[in-house]
């Protein structure tokens, strides 16, 4: 079996998070991630809207992710940002993830032993507007979230090269030009839950209210109430239903 470490990119230390350094913290993913500067003001609209404070929700749904992983055979767990090195084998498989998205338990087991350098996989995604409330997406070898894999000894030793495969969209132009293997199977899920970044920035696209927030989240519980998953992705239901859960509990604080 292969040997996998997941690395958490983006998860700062939610539960002790203050405003001054998600303020810093929000600046830079904003910028890393090519969004608008709105992350602090769409948080501080999230305090303003609900009970439950936009870091504790934050970090909640980190708790279930981080969970999620520790399901994963064997898999080592590195929850701070890939600074490296990483004291791993050349040969072992690192899959990078953001502190929200969960995979499948029996990962390593599908990974191959077939030297190569990358390998993308199957995806899926849980309570995206755009989609069914679980939306199983077709193989054509792009990099989302957490679909992709690289040999450590592309990361650790070169800095450099570890920029070009740490973010996915950068990630998905350098794998192409990489000894890849595309798997069939569906091994990963992203939770674009109603507090993730692009949720938030697509509730408020045009106005940036409390009530057009908690309509968003209100519409996005109605979505995923009921979760009717393929049974390909049996695996994730526990993990969807605690979301499904949690925003439902935070609706009825008000």
């Amino acid at each position: 079996m292969a040997r996998v470490a997941i690395v958490s990119r983006q998860s700062p230390d939610w539960a002790s998070m203050t405003w001054d350094v998600y303020r810093r913290e929000s600046q830079k993913f904003c910028a890393v991630a090519n969004y608008p500067d709105i992350m602090y003001s769409l948080a501080r609209l999230w305090d303003c809207t609900f009970e439950v404070p936009y870091f504790a929700v934050r970090q909640k749904m980190k708790s279930i992710a981080e969970s999620n992983w520790r399901q994963v055979w064997e898999a080592e767990i590195f929850l701070s940002d890939y600074g490296g090195p990483i004291a791993l084998p050349g040969d072992a498989w690192v899959c990078l993830v953001d502190d929200d998205d969960w995979f499948c338990p029996d990962l390593p087991a599908q990974l191959p032993d077939v030297t190569c350098e990358a390998i993308t996989w199957r995806h899926s995604i849980f309570g995206w507007p755009e989609e069914e409330p679980v939306a199983v997406r077709e193989e054509n070898g792009f990099c989302y979230t957490n679909n992709y894999a690289v040999r450590a000894r592309f990361l650790t030793p070169h800095p450099s090269r570890a920029e070009t495969l740490y973010q996915h969209w950068v990630a998905n132009e350098t794998v192409k030009g990489m000894h890849r293997v595309r798997i069939p199977e569906v091994l990963s899920m992203t939770n674009k839950h109603a507090a993730s970044a692009m949720s938030l920035q697509r509730a408020t696209r045009h106005a940036s209210t409390s009530e057009q927030l908690r309509n968003s989240v209100q519409d996005y519980l109605v979505r995923i109430t009921e979760i009717n998953a393929p049974e390909r992705v049996e695996w994730a239901v526990p993990f969807m239903h605690q979301t499904r859960d949690f925003f439902a509990d935070l609706l009825t604080r008000g």
